[in-house]
Parts: C-alpha cells; sequence; structure tokens
C-alpha cells in the first residue's frame, strides 16, 4: 500500500507558487511509475478524489480501477452556486480573524469532527494545520474550479466506483457524490460514517474498503 504527501502538503515541497489538478494528477502518476508501474487501485477522498478522477481521465492506464470518496463537486448542485458563495465567505472572514493555520483547523473540526480532530496525534496534528496556507492560498481554488462534464465522464476506459458517508445524506457530499454516480452510470455505495471515516471509525471503514480495492468492478 501507497500513501504520499502530496505536492505542496505536509513534507513535500510545493516547489512554486501554485498547482493545478493536471500537475497533482501528474504527480501520482509519476509516483505509481517510479514504485514498479504496476496498474494501481487507487482509493481517493474528498478533493483527493477530484485529482484521482482527473488522472481516471488523463492517464487511464495508471490504475485498474478507482474508488472515489465524496469528491465535492459544489458547481453540480442545483443551490451549488449559494453553497459556494457560503464557504467563500466564511473561508475569507475566518481568514481575517484567525489566519490560514486557525482557518484549517476550524475546517478539519468540522469536516471530522472536534473529537477525533483533538485525538489526532500531535505530530500529524502539527503538520495537517500547517497547510492551511497552500491550501487556502492554492487548492481551494483548484479544487472548485473543475465539474467534469458528463460526455467526459461517461468516455472513460477504466471502471470507478464511488462512495458515500451514510451519515452524509442529505449533506452536499453525499449529493455530489450521488450525482457522480448518476454521471458515470453506476451504483452509489453507502459506507460507514460521514467525510471523514479513515478518522472517525478507521477500523469499520478499512473493513468496507479493502475487499473494493482488492477486486475491482466489471468493466465493458
Amino acid at each position: 500500500m501507497i500513501t504520499y504527501d502530496r505536492r505542496g502538503n505536509s513534507r513535500s515541497a510545493a516547489g512554486q507558487t501554485s498547482t493545478t489538478l493536471e500537475q497533482q494528477a501528474d504527480d501520482a502518476l509519476a509516483l505509481i511509475q517510479h514504485l514498479g508501474g504496476e496498474r494501481a487501485s487507487v482509493f481517493a477522498t474528498s478533493g483527493g478524489a477530484i485529482i484521482a478522477l482527473k488522472l481516471a481521465l488523463r492517464h487511464p492506464e495508471a490504475a485498474a480501477h478507482f474508488v472515489v470518496h465524496e469528491p465535492p463537486f459544489l458547481g453540480v448542485l442545483p443551490d451549488g452556486e449559494q453553497l459556494g458563495r457560503q464557504l467563500t465567505e466564511q473561508v475569507k472572514q475566518s481568514l481575517d480573524r484567525l489566519g490560514p493555520e486557525g482557518t484549517m483547523e476550524l475546517f478539519l473540526r468540522d469536516n471530522a469532527g472536534s473529537e477525533t480532530f483533538d485525538r489526532l496525534e500531535p505530530a500529524l496534528r502539527k503538520r495537517m494545520l500547517a497547510n492551511g496556507p497552500w491550501f487556502f492560498g492554492s487548492e481551494l481554488a483548484m479544487f472548485t474550479s473543475w465539474i467534469p462534464g458528463e460526455t467526459e465522464l461517461r468516455s472513460l476506459r477504466v471502471p470507478v466506483r464511488v462512495l458515500a458517508g451514510a451519515q452524509d445524506r442529505g449533506v452536499y457530499y453525499h449529493r455530489a457524490a450521488e450525482w457522480l454516480a448518476a454521471a458515470l452510470g453506476v451504483e452509489l455505495i453507502e459506507i460507514v460514517g460521514a467525510h471523514a471515516p479513515y478518522l472517525t471509525t478507521p477500523q469499520q471503514f478499512a473493513a468496507m474498503l479493502a475487499p473494493l480495492l482488492e477486486t475491482g468492478p466489471a468493466f465493458s
């Protein structure tokens, strides 16, 4: 199993002042090739799931199949424009008041829960908070700027499974996953938890994820 700190995050240097989805997808491909070149089974969540979809479209040869969890495609929702404005204003106010690291803490507490955040290993928590300037300065706009077209998604020549947390029903994360599954013509798979099950209920999450990674779906 391979996990990594993406460009600009935690222990990986940015090397520049901004990044793109294309660059992030190419980074993932380069890592897969560097570590053996075999077709991978790819899991990605939240913004990472957006990068994984870009990787699937840009480099379908990189993986045998993809499993994506709750990519936050706000723009596909009927109320997406309003939600986007609210998010932008909330982030702006928080950055003005708390700075990027304080805003990152609020963001993590909102998505994983305060109890889960407080249980994080201190060194990990410190790294995550230190990602605030890069996330709000470059990545947030990157994640909100791309909406794949349904024709583009239907052209994919690699299988993709779409996951959403049962506790997120009605929340925009779940609704965006519903849209993606419908656009791909696949069944939405509900799993345990909400937007960060790998932090809140890791054992249950792993038990549900592992079979999906071990055996890819049939694809024609």
